[in-house]
Parts: C-alpha cells; sequence; structure tokens
C-alpha cells in the first residue's frame, strides 16, 4: 500500500467517507481500492512495525513444470526479469530505484495473478 494524493474524488473502503481530489490516501494496488488517513492509520496501528515494503509478500518461487500453473509462473518471471534487464541497461544509475518506485505493467502481473489462480484450481 501506499500513501498518494488522489487524482479524482474517490470513497474510503473501510469507513465510506467521501475523499475529494488532492486528499492524501492510501492506495491498495492489489484490491484497487483507497482508504483515508483515519482508516489507514487505525489499520496501521494493527498491523507489525515493519516498513510497507517488506510487508509484501516475497516472490514464490517458480513450481515444477507439471505443477498448475508453472507455465504461467515462468511467464511470468521471464517477463518480469526481461522488464528488470530492460530498465537496469538504459538506466545504469537510476535502474534500481525506477525499479523500486514503479509498479510492474498489467501485461505482467496478470500472469502473476493467473498462476496463482490456477495452482488453486488445481
Amino acid at each position: 500500500m501506499k500513501v498518494l494524493r488522489l487524482r479524482r474524488d474517490d470513497t474510503c473502503v473501510a469507513c465510506s467517507a467521501a475523499l475529494p481530489a488532492g486528499t492524501r490516501a492510501t492506495w491498495d494496488s492489489h484490491t484497487r481500492t483507497v482508504r483515508c488517513q483515519l482508516c489507514s492509520d487505525s489499520s496501521d496501528a494493527t498491523a507489525s512495525a515493519t516498513p510497507v515494503a517488506a510487508q509484501e509478500r516475497p516472490p514464490e518461487p517458480a513450481p515444477p513444470v507439471n505443477v498448475g500453473g508453472g507455465s504461467a509462473q515462468r511467464e511470468y518471471d521471464r517477463r518480469s526479469q526481461n522488464r528488470e534487464r530492460r530498465v537496469r541497461q538504459a538506466h545504469p544509475r537510476l535502474g534500481g530505484l525506477l525499479l523500486a518506485l514503479s509498479a510492474e505493467p498489467a501485461s505482467t502481473r496478470v500472469w502473476a495473478q493467473g498462476a496463482a489462480g490456477e495452482r488453486a484450481v488445481a
């Protein structure tokens, strides 16, 4: 989750408060929801004191070939590694920072979601 200024009007998912554009709020890219500062502060108090980046799940190891979701996971890994390589080659000094501050494109992220869904069904 990341704290940002809203570009357009939205509603807090926890308390249903109206949040006008320009308001600082917490954005959850996984669920694509917004929380007002009051709700995100109260949920942070119950969460551990580790930084937001450390709370994210580490990437799952690639499953064997014969496991459901294996090919989708490998495709996600391939796309993710290619993106990282391209960014680091184009920006040798700032590549790591750019990767840390930018989200993966949806065309890459959906492969990981698909792999997780296939594993759940298998």
